[in-house]
């Protein structure tokens, strides 16, 4: 029971809770195996990633046959910016598992981090086994970039919004198959879409499965860059290939016109991701960007709940947009107007590289798959920059850089 009860605290992101209960197993019994495992993983959740890769390395000292333990040290291995590593582990654990679809994700994000896209790609398609993550399933083939013949394809969206954001810019490619294509997208999207959209059908994705007789066969769009066969040097990164409703841009117009380098920012993501805390900051790190002189801040925050604004940015900021963004076309309207926007890892990212404008991703020390490692630049997203950790929670450094940066840009 008290196994189940540590489970169920990681789950709830409760980790200082977790951590508690393990401790107290482990002082009972150092070789309790379970105990060892739930460490590592709860350490994980607070951001200690040496520490985990400790617990799990003493799991795995007492039975190296438990698949788990090699999951949990690979992800301690990836925290710590070692994608190699992680790797080897996930593979092992992959090996020694029953159900090994979720190692071989796992694999699957180190692999691409490190740029091994062919074997990422591939391995990255075993994500539609992993339960927790929600993929549909139909009763129709999965497509894999075979001739279409006048079939119709049906690309269905999945994760978040970034990752929709910054897939849609495959689906151009697709017309050229002889088929006819339909995209189940986000109905918060579909605004955005038209650039793109040409003879492509666009329908909004609900609660309820596409019916089968209304297409022949399908695909998950992040599978596109598999079927497509992605590298690093040939992603599609035609930018814009978003755009704003004109009569929002106009809208906005009006309050945006006036002097000064405007900024937008945004300092969280959403609050239940697992990696929120190494992938976001709080907002007080951002005041001294608000010191440069020539430099309008523009809060594009949505969620405040834990990560609030403080008082002093406050007082600073040229404006405040949060409770205004609806949507991502008013979020993408707003965007229109700015100079710059600076965030962490989040939507936003996406949403402003696809539109073309400059945007400056501030990154974890082990950041997602798709930044890559040791580039200031990313392939996906032609106008961005990327600022990224040197060290573990190693945002004041960041800031730092991001400051000085700042000042040049908008004096220049």
């Amino acid at each position: 029971m008290t196994e189940q009860n540590i489970a169920a605290l990681i789950d709830a992101q409760q980790f200082d809770a977790a951590l508690a209960l393990c401790d107290q197993q482990l002082d009972a019994n150092s070789g309790d195996i379970a105990a060892l495992i739930n460490r590592g993983s709860a350490l994980i959740g607070v951001g200690d990633p040496t520490q985990a890769r400790r617990s799990f390395n003493r799991a795995i000292n007492e039975d190296p046959t438990i698949a788990s333990a090699w999951d949990g040290l690979g992800k301690a291995q990836y925290e710590l910016g070692d994608p190699v590593a992680a790797a080897k582990a996930f593979r092992t654990a992959a090996n020694l598992s029953e159900n090994p679809a979720l190692s071989r994700y796992h694999l699957s994000l180190a692999l691409l981090l490190a740029g091994q896209f062919e074997e990422g790609w591939a391995e990255y398609e075993e994500r539609v086994n992993v339960p927790a993550l929600g993929h549909r399933r139909y009763d129709k083939p999965r497509w894999t970039g075979e001739p279409l013949e006048g079939q119709r394809l049906l690309i269905v969206a999945e994760q978040g919004y970034g990752d929709m954001i910054q897939f849609v810019r495959y689906l151009p490619l697709l017309q050229c198959f002889g088929g006819s294509v339909t995209f189940e997208a986000s109905a918060t999207l579909i605004p955005l879409l038209k650039p793109i959209a040409h003879d492509i059908a666009l329908v909004p994705s609900d609660d309820s499965p596409r019916p089968d007789s209304e297409f022949d066969c399908y695909a998950y769009l992040m599978s596109l860059g598999h079927i497509l066969g992605t590298t690093e040097i040939s992603m599609p990164a035609e930018i814009p290939y978003i755009a704003a409703p004109p009569d929002r841009i106009e809208t906005w117009r009006r309050e945006l016109d006036a002097p000064g380098f405007k900024v937008g920012i945004a300092w969280a993501g959403r609050p239940t991701h697992p990696q929120d805390a190494q992938r976001s900051m709080d907002s007080a790190l951002l005041e001294p960007l608000a010191e440069i002189d020539n430099v309008q801040l523009f809060s594009l925050q949505k969620d405040k709940t834990t990560r609030p604004l403080s008082r002093a940015l406050s007082n600073r900021l040229a404006g405040d947009f949060g409770d205004r963004l609806t949507s991502f076309a008013e979020t993408a309207a707003i965007i229109t107007h700015l100079d710059l926007i600076i965030t962490v890892d989040t939507s936003l990212a996406h949403l402003a590289g696809a539109l073309g404008k400059p945007v400056w991703t501030l990154l974890p020390f082990a950041p997602d798959w798709r930044w890559l490692l040791a580039r200031g630049d990313t392939p996906w997203y032609p106008t961005m920059r990327l600022y990224r950790q040197n060290m573990p929670e190693g945002w004041l450094e960041v800031v730092k850089r991001v400051q000085a940066s700042l000042a040049k840009e908008a004096t220049s």
